[in-house]
């Protein structure tokens, strides 16, 4: 069982594998999530010298509880800090929901995807534009 310290932290994972987003959506949605924002990958962008952006699956979930699903490797643009390897990428944000919903999430993820979770630094946040 995963430790109860990342209760009510933003924690990010890194996975070694890259499900497919429909996988992720099943899990999700027993859950009480839906999908609420997808862009698509991006890889037209190498004349602007820029790497390319894998697709983005943003999921909201019950008590404003949120997941973002990179379907692709998480390349950082900072030369100063390299991520580990890696083939996808998850964030789990709380807001102020249960703890008991917290955790069954971060379980159910873990347990689907063989992620390990870590709580969320300042220097690994993503830039995540507003969909609205």
């Amino acid at each position: 069982m995963l430790q109860h310290v990342l209760a009510h932290q933003d924690v990010n994972a890194l996975c070694q594998t890259c499900p497919q987003p429909h996988k992720v959506t099943n899990a999700l949605q027993p859950l009480g999530f839906r999908l609420g924002f997808q862009m698509k990958a991006d890889d037209q962008q190498a004349y602007m010298q820029l790497k390319p952006l894998p697709a983005q699956f943003h999921y909201e979930g019950p008590h404003g509880l949120s997941v973002v699903y990179l379907a692709g490797e998480d390349i950082n643009s900072d030369d100063e800090y390299a991520f580990p390897a890696h083939a996808s990428r998850f964030w789990l944000y709380c807001a102020g929901e249960p703890e008991h919903v917290f955790q069954h999430t971060l379980e159910t993820l873990a347990t689907a995807f063989s992620l390990s979770w870590e709580p969320l630094t300042l220097d690994v946040v993503p830039h995540v534009q507003d969909a609205a």
